[in-house]
Parts: structure tokens; sequence; C-alpha cells
């Protein structure tokens, strides 16, 4: 599947774009950003694309489990930080 959706063409096979609308309001609803900025878009969609980089790495034996998973938090930290509901949870303290 990982390999599919990455090779897939959106005019081609539309239900890519459902896969990806799914994927990005999973990630919304996790991160608890109720309204979306456009920066906050644009992180979570490099966190996504991030994401399926890692796990294609993994697929092809390029690295360990361990190390992907060990990427995958490094990945979610660094690129997390900057969103608006971060931002709004640490300035209320």
């Amino acid at each position: 599947m990982i390999y599919a959706a990455n090779a897939a063409h959106v005019s081609r096979l539309p239900g890519v774009q459902r896969v990806d609308n799914s994927f990005e309001a999973v990630l919304l609803a996790s991160t608890h950003v109720h309204e979306p900025t456009e920066h906050d878009v644009v992180v979570l969609r490099l966190l996504q694309q991030q994401w399926f980089a890692i796990v294609q790495s993994c697929l092809s034996g390029l690295v360990t489990l361990q190390r992907a998973e060990f990427d995958v938090r490094v990945a979610c930290e660094l690129l997390l930080m900057p969103l608006s509901s971060v931002q709004r949870e640490s300035s209320v303290e």
C-alpha cells in the first residue's frame, strides 16, 4: 500500500485523494488543531510525507524497525512544535 500510495497519480486514481484527506483529518484530530492555519496544514503535510518516506525505507530494508520508530519520533518532535495548537497551549502556562 505504501508503494502504491506514493506511486499513484491523483488524476488516475481518485481514491488516493480520499486516503490523503483521511490521513490529514487524523493528524489534525490527534494534534488537537481545530482551526488549522495554512502553516499547520503545511507542517502536517510535511510530517505525512516524512512518515511515508520512513516507512518505505523500513519496508525496503534500508533502516531497521527500531531506527524507523526513532526517526518518526524525531520527525514528530521537530515538525509538530510550531503547530498553532502547541503554541496556544504553551502560551496559556
